[in-house]
């Protein structure tokens, strides 16, 4: 992809985290992703990537992980934007 070519081929990525309607707004997202970064971190992984291509899904990204490093406008066709994220981890 021409446009990340600021991110690393080595890059650990933590990708399409679906939660099913039934059990969205409850924390399941959250916890989910709480517990890869604690694997990452005692793995001594120090940063990670997030994308997104689902604009429901970017306000929830955006609230929890700020503005992301990267968007890339009408990606997926018009107004539907592609957003990346990167993220440093805690050791």
């Amino acid at each position: 992809m021409d446009n990340t070519n600021d991110i690393s081929s080595h890059a650990l990525e933590l990708g399409s985290v679906y939660i099913h309607p039934e059990y969205q707004k409850q924390g399941v997202a959250g916890n989910l992703v709480d517990r890869l970064i604690n694997k990452m971190a005692s793995l001594g992984i120090g940063e990670y990537y997030l994308d997104c291509g689902y604009a429901t899904s970017q306000k929830y990204w955006k609230r929890v992980m700020g503005k992301p490093i990267k968007t890339i406008e009408n990606y997926f066709g018009e107004n539907e934007s592609y957003m990346i994220w990167k993220k440093k981890i805690e050791q």
